[in-house]
């Protein structure tokens, strides 16, 4: 006679069923139990220690004011023509509108590359502000000419740095670990 055992045996498969799907029944879960509504109700939590817009603003604001300084050189010398200027400034800040979108939406390759972007478009638009805002010789009317410095290229510059050093504390520090909801 077979010996009965505490566990039941779960038969196995025939060999006619070997390739056959088998189930397992789970406890039924039952939401919104009285249980649950003794318990605190959990705190809601959102991404990064302070708010993405906070930094993005800031960024853009410091961003925008370098632009334009840039720009107003370029329309008062000739050196540099205005529309490139711009279009430098700008396809940083479409940078900075990357990062944003992609920090709040969690595309993590996306919220990288732009983030490294930013970092080196912006250490390459401050060398060439850097660059440019020493005594130069620039062309004149009657030949080369030796220029003063320009002040406007070095607050342009360190503008630009400004707006990337706010990004690069959000990417670091600020955008990392969760905070709650105010309500």
């Amino acid at each position: 006679m077979k010996e009965e055992t505490e566990h039941p045996q779960i038969p196995l498969p025939l060999e006619s069923e070997v390739g056959a799907q088998t189930s397992q029944e789970l406890p039924i879960v039952v939401l919104g139990s009285a249980d649950a509504s003794s318990s605190q109700p959990q705190a809601r939590i959102l991404r990064g220690r302070l708010p993405l817009n906070l930094f993005i603003l800031s960024a853009t604001i410091a961003i925008i004011i370098a632009g334009l300084i840039a720009v107003l050189f370029s329309l008062t010398s000739p050196e540099w023509t205005s529309w490139s200027i711009g279009t430098v400034w700008f396809v940083l800040y479409i940078w900075v509108w990357f990062y944003g979108i992609a920090y709040k939406y969690r595309r993590g390759l996306l919220w990288w590359f732009s983030a490294f972007s930013i970092f080196c478009l912006s250490a390459v638009i401050a060398y060439f502000c850097f660059d440019k805002a020493k005594i130069q010789y620039t062309p004149g009317p009657d030949g080369l000419i030796l220029r003063d410095p320009v002040f406007s290229l070095w607050i342009s510059a360190i503008f630009t740095m400004l707006g990337s050093a706010i990004i690069f504390s959000h990417f670091v520090f600020f955008g990392r670990g969760y905070r709650e909801k105010k309500k």
